[in-house]
Protein backbone atom coordinates (compact mmCIF):
# COMPACT_ATOMS: atom_id res chain seq x y z
CA UNK A 1 0.00 0.00 0.00
CA UNK A 2 2.74 2.50 0.67
CA UNK A 3 4.92 1.52 -2.02
CA UNK A 4 1.99 1.86 -4.28
CA UNK A 5 1.09 5.22 -2.77
CA UNK A 6 4.88 6.25 -3.09
CA UNK A 7 4.89 5.81 -6.27
CA UNK A 8 1.93 7.46 -7.16
CA UNK A 9 3.00 10.80 -5.54
CA UNK A 10 6.48 10.75 -7.13
CA UNK A 11 4.83 10.18 -10.68
CA UNK A 12 2.40 13.42 -9.93
CA UNK A 13 5.85 15.40 -9.16
CA UNK A 14 7.54 14.07 -12.58
CA UNK A 15 4.60 15.16 -14.71
CA UNK A 16 4.13 18.36 -12.55
CA UNK A 17 8.10 19.43 -13.58
CA UNK A 18 8.55 17.44 -16.53
CA UNK A 19 11.20 15.46 -15.04
CA UNK A 20 12.18 12.04 -14.97
CA UNK A 21 13.57 10.24 -11.35
CA UNK A 22 16.10 7.56 -12.87
CA UNK A 23 16.45 6.69 -9.18
CA UNK A 24 12.87 6.26 -8.72
CA UNK A 25 12.79 2.71 -7.11
CA UNK A 26 15.51 4.12 -4.63
CA UNK A 27 13.36 6.59 -3.66
CA UNK A 28 10.11 4.07 -3.24
CA UNK A 29 12.39 2.12 -0.95
CA UNK A 30 14.17 4.87 1.33
CA UNK A 31 10.67 6.54 1.60
CA UNK A 32 8.90 3.59 2.59
CA UNK A 33 11.39 2.36 4.64
CA UNK A 34 10.90 5.17 6.60
CA UNK A 35 7.33 6.21 6.64
CA UNK A 36 5.21 4.65 9.69
CA UNK A 37 1.97 5.29 7.41
CA UNK A 38 -0.05 7.12 4.62
CA UNK A 39 0.89 10.54 5.94
CA UNK A 40 4.35 9.64 6.53
CA UNK A 41 4.43 8.82 2.41
CA UNK A 42 2.48 12.30 1.41
CA UNK A 43 4.48 14.51 3.86
CA UNK A 44 7.87 12.86 2.55
CA UNK A 45 7.21 13.22 -1.07
CA UNK A 46 5.31 17.09 -0.66
CA UNK A 47 8.28 18.41 1.04
CA UNK A 48 10.25 15.98 -2.14
CA UNK A 49 8.12 17.82 -4.57
CA UNK A 50 8.68 21.51 -2.75
CA UNK A 51 13.02 20.70 -2.93
CA UNK A 52 12.32 19.79 -6.57
CA UNK A 53 10.28 23.17 -7.39
CA UNK A 54 12.74 25.50 -5.56
CA UNK A 55 16.09 23.71 -6.91
CA UNK A 56 14.55 23.89 -10.60
CA UNK A 57 14.71 20.42 -10.91
CA UNK A 58 14.94 19.41 -14.54
CA UNK A 59 14.96 17.02 -17.39
CA UNK A 60 16.34 13.29 -15.51
CA UNK A 61 17.56 13.28 -12.28
CA UNK A 62 19.14 11.45 -9.69
CA UNK A 63 17.65 12.29 -6.42
CA UNK A 64 19.97 12.27 -3.66
CA UNK A 65 19.67 9.94 -0.50
CA UNK A 66 20.85 12.90 1.51
CA UNK A 67 18.10 14.60 0.49
CA UNK A 68 15.31 12.32 1.26
CA UNK A 69 17.43 11.59 4.56
CA UNK A 70 17.11 15.15 5.73
CA UNK A 71 13.57 15.63 4.71
CA UNK A 72 12.69 12.53 6.63
CA UNK A 73 15.20 13.98 9.85
CA UNK A 74 13.33 17.25 9.55
CA UNK A 75 10.02 15.64 9.68
CA UNK A 76 11.01 13.38 13.07
CA UNK A 77 12.50 17.04 14.52
CA UNK A 78 8.49 18.53 14.19
CA UNK A 79 6.67 15.45 15.27
CA UNK A 80 8.73 15.49 18.48
CA UNK A 81 8.21 19.01 18.90
CA UNK A 82 4.36 18.57 18.56
CA UNK A 83 4.15 15.90 20.99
Amino acid sequence: MLKSLCANQLLVIEYAYSITMLNKEDLIRWITDAARSEIDVITITTSLNNWVALKGVEGPVVIPKSEIDRIVELIAVKQRFNK
